[in-house]
């Protein structure tokens, strides 16, 4: 049996052998753009690794140089501890001795404004609160209205620099119940006195300027 071989390749294409080149051409030249397109993906890819990488990198030297701050903050806070621990004793210290000096100069105030035929039995000095508590003795009752007087006298005495004495001031005078009793009053006589005895609280303000 005969067989009807029919070709149904384009007019064109049978005219022009080389038809195929520019179908090459065609899918060389969208595999070079594909190609393209694929390295400058890569290249930002690769550019953005880059940088997230880098990012890394700072954030563990800062994670570093945070850790080393801590650290030097806590050795700080150990040092600020071990100077207020210091300052506070210091302080006390000299607020100890600004207390002993102010007992003892109160000690010598008071007993300067004591006039003659009274004795004290026993003075309790407080500097922090400003106190002073009396036992004391009289002769009489006009030396115990002599003692208040002189006492009460700070309150109006003018201030002098060169004058401790005259920058401390007696605000409050308490005076308790005046009883008479029988004492033996060491350096006075050997027998019993009859006396007057009594209590002082007083409230004083001084000025340290």
């Amino acid at each position: 049996m005969a067989y009807i071989h029919i070709n149904l390749t384009p007019y064109s294409e049978l005219e022009n052998k080389q038809w195929y080149v520019i179908e090459i051409a065609c899918v060389v030249l969208v595999f070079v753009v594909m190609n393209g397109f694929a390295s400058v993906s890569i290249k930002n890819i690769n550019s953005q690794i880059g940088g997230i990488q880098e990012q890394q990198q700072n954030a563990e030297s800062s994670i570093a140089d945070l850790e080393a701050l801590r650290d030097g903050v806590v050795d700080l806070t150990k040092e600020v501890s071990e100077l207020e621990s210091r300052l506070a004793a210091i302080r006390s210290t000299d607020l100890m001795g600004v207390n002993q000096y102010e007992s003892v100069m109160m000690m010598e105030i008071i007993h300067t404004l004591k006039p003659s035929g009274v004795w004290f039995k026993n003075m309790e000095i407080d500097p922090s609160g400003n106190t002073v508590k009396l036992s004391v003795y009289a002769m009489e009752l006009g030396h115990i209205a002599e003692f208040y007087r002189a006492l009460s006298s700070t309150q109006k005495e003018n201030v002098q620099n060169n004058d401790i004495r005259s920058k401390v001031s007696f605000r409050q005078i308490g005076l308790d119940q005046i009883k008479e009793s029988s004492q033996n009053i060491l350096g006075v006589s050997s027998q019993s006195l009859s006396v007057q005895e009594f209590d002082l609280d007083l409230y004083y303000d001084m000025i340290t300027s």
